[in-house]
């Protein structure tokens, strides 16, 4: 039943469209404007966005100087200039917009990826190793916030969270596309080592002990 409510609030709160007939749901298990580890909604939402952002900057940056490597100049300057313009304060558009940069970098990378015959000197051979340490930081932090966005996610079923209203988009974007960010990352990371290895580009250990 929690979980039914907790994915009808994240609705609501993502469309903007506040569920009235769940705010007269008691508190559950203790949640209401609080968390059960304590701390207010907005709090636990500000710290998320930090993380995620955190994560997300490390994941378009990687990105950049992996497609730099590749010779895909242009998508490399679109997904640095992602990342610088991403901040601790994103709202739930912001986190969108650099999701979608973040996808279509991906998807470049990944045709990339493919070409068995692509040659890199030495220096892009660095710049790719590079990408892959950042890639690898980006993916921990992700995965690093699971807790944390389980527990934003519970939280979200209480009536605390539909009196917030729209204020908590950033959040529920967050709980809602954070499984799917860590697989894309993931699944990136991974493509990008077996290049790496097929072409003679040194693999960081925290690369690999990342996947």
């Amino acid at each position: 039943m929690k979980k039914s409510i907790s994915a009808l609030a994240v609705v609501a709160i993502l469309a903007g469209t506040p569920i009235i007939a769940l705010s007269q749901i008691p508190s559950l298990s203790g949640f209401g404007s609080k968390l059960g580890g304590g701390g207010d909604l907005a709090g636990q939402q500000t710290n998320l966005v930090k993380s995620y952002t955190a994560g997300g900057k490390d994941v378009l940056s990687s990105q950049s100087k992996l497609l730099e490597a590749l010779g895909l100049k242009d998508q490399a300057a679109t997904a640095q200039a992602t990342a610088n313009a991403l901040g601790d304060g994103a709202t739930a558009q912001n986190l969108q917009d650099a999701n979608k940069v973040q996808s279509d970098s991906s998807t470049a990378l990944s045709d990339a990826l493919k070409n068995q015959n692509a040659t890199l000197d030495a220096q892009s051979k660095q710049t790719y190793t590079q990408g892959l340490v950042l890639l690898a930081s980006g993916l921990i932090k992700y995965t690093g916030m699971k807790q944390d966005v389980a527990g934003f996610s519970k939280g979200l079923a209480g009536p605390g969270a539909l009196q917030a209203g729209t204020k908590l988009q950033a959040g529920a974007y967050i709980v809602k596309t954070l499984p799917s960010s860590i697989s894309n990352t993931s699944s990136t990371l991974s493509s990008a080592v077996s290049f790496a290895k097929s072409h003679g580009i040194e693999v960081p250990a925290d690369a690999t002990a990342a996947l």
